[in-house]
This record gives structure tokens, sequence and C-alpha cells, in this order.
């Protein structure tokens, strides 16, 4: 005989409102990398933890990981910008306590090219006419490798 199970009532977690994708046009939208990071090219991850109201507002975030050169500050900001969705559940005004993760990468830079070779010709005409005056064009190239 198989035994009856009782419905598993849980307490749901604020999700981001709009979801994955939301979160991160969030992040790319509004983070700022900071000036200390970008000049001694820190990158990592900011583990913040935060502290949601009933209403999907964040009242505290707090850095877990200590990464420096500004990156704990500019992702606290973040997270305290960040919005979630409610919470009240079966009548009861829930807070929670969340971890959010903040990367931050390093912008890529553009490339050098390797090599530049600049071309440069020149056009004459082959007779020059007393009554008319033929002028040479020139072209100028550059080719980068």
């Amino acid at each position: 005989m198989k035994k009856d199970k009782k419905a598993y009532h849980s307490i749901k977690k604020p999700n981001f409102l709009g979801g994955k994708k939301a979160f991160q046009e969030f992040l790319a939208k509004n983070l700022v990398y900071p000036k200390d990071a970008l000049e001694n090219k820190i990158e990592g991850i900011a583990h913040i933890k935060c502290e949601t109201s009933d209403r999907g507002k964040v009242l505290k975030a707090e850095s877990i990981n200590k990464l420096g050169y500004g990156l704990d500050e500019e992702a606290e900001r973040l997270c305290l910008l960040m919005r979630f969705d409610n919470t009240e559940e079966r009548g009861l005004k829930i807070k929670h306590t969340h971890t959010i993760r903040v990367p931050f990468i390093l912008p890529k830079e553009p490339k050098e090219p390797l090599v530049t070779v600049n071309y440069n010709y020149q056009t004459v005409p082959a007779e020059k006419k007393k009554d008319e005056e033929k002028k040479g064009g020139s072209y100028n190239y550059t080719v980068k490798l």
C-alpha cells in the first residue's frame, strides 16, 4: 500500500523582474567598471549577500568575498538598484536573504594590426601636348594585416 504524501509547502524565493535575460541586460547596461580595477587589470566574480523586502526592494547589500579596487562597492551599488518579485505568501510578509553573483570581466581591447603596408601609385600621362595639359592622378592604399 502507498502512503498518501502531504502537500509540501515551501516559501518561494524572489526572482529578478524579467528573469535571467533581463538580469544580464541590467548588468550590461548599469555596470560601470571602476578605474582602479581597469588600471590594475583586475577581474573576478563578486558575491553579494542581499536582503530583499516583501515588496521586492533590496534593503541591504554586503560583499561576502573582497575583490578590492572598487569592485565590491560597484557590485553593492548594482544590487541596491535591483528589483525582485513580491514575496508575500499566505498573507505573511517575508524578507529574503540570498546571494547574487556579479561578474567583472575586463573589456576586450581592439587588436593592433601586425604589419601596415602603404602603397602609393601615381599615373603620368604618356605624352604632353602644348595645347592640352593632362594631369596625372595619384592613389594611396593602406593595407593592414
